[in-house]
């Protein structure tokens, strides 16, 4: 089947599209978005939603935050904030969308001294970055690297004529390394990748 998919190593799940990006026709469960919400309740981040994975991370786990885009859009949330553990090289990210978002990155400024500002809100392709800690440089936190269908000659030509139709997304490995030296608590809760289509 021709089209896009994004592979996340979060619970290692698969977003599912028919067609080119601009297009963005979604196969999913329902039939409408829900950004959730996200808010801040004394040292937990809590993170609720019925389209993606509900979740509480308590902010003295927290190791990395970071922010990146998708192509699902514009009829799926294409845009994230992104939490990462420590001790875990697993990331919990919450809907650029979601209600309380502003009032949540207030609410975590003290907990995180030099919390970057959100700064991809232009791009509507594969993109991240780092927002806490303060790095020079302004890096990518992650690498999204397509995969080949296969060794068939069907496969062969359709990642010659349609490349990268399924990207995985992991954490780059600068990141990664970190994660393995700090074996504090990780997230009270874990999350579940979903995305659901639009409505017709």
């Amino acid at each position: 089947m021709l089209g896009w998919w994004e592979h996340s190593s979060q619970k290692g799940t698969l977003t599912p599209f028919l067609g080119f990006p601009s297009i963005g026709f979604i196969v999913g469960q329902d039939m409408k978005e829900d950004s959730g919400e996200l808010s801040v309740r004394g040292n937990e981040i809590h993170y609720e939603s019925t389209t993606h994975s509900s979740w509480v991370l308590h902010v003295e786990s927290v190791r990395l935050i970071g922010e990146y885009t998708n192509q699902n859009g514009p009829f799926a949330d294409d845009y994230f904030l992104v939490f990462v553990p420590k001790g875990s090289d697993d990331w919990y990210r919450a809907s650029f969308y979601a209600e309380g978002r502003d009032e949540s990155l207030k609410a975590l400024s003290p907990f995180f001294p030099g919390l970057g500002e959100l700064g991809l809100s232009g791009s509507a392709n594969f993109a991240s970055r780092v927002l806490w800690p303060p790095i020079d440089g302004d890096p990518a936190l992650f690498d999204f690297l397509p995969i080949k269908r296969g060794d068939s000659l069907l496969d062969r030509f359709l990642d010659r004529v349609i490349p990268g139709s399924v990207f995985v997304t992991t954490l780059r490995e600068e990141f990664e390394e970190k994660a393995t030296q700090d074996s504090r608590p990780g997230p009270v809760h874990a999350a579940q990748d979903s995305v659901s289509p639009p409505q017709p």
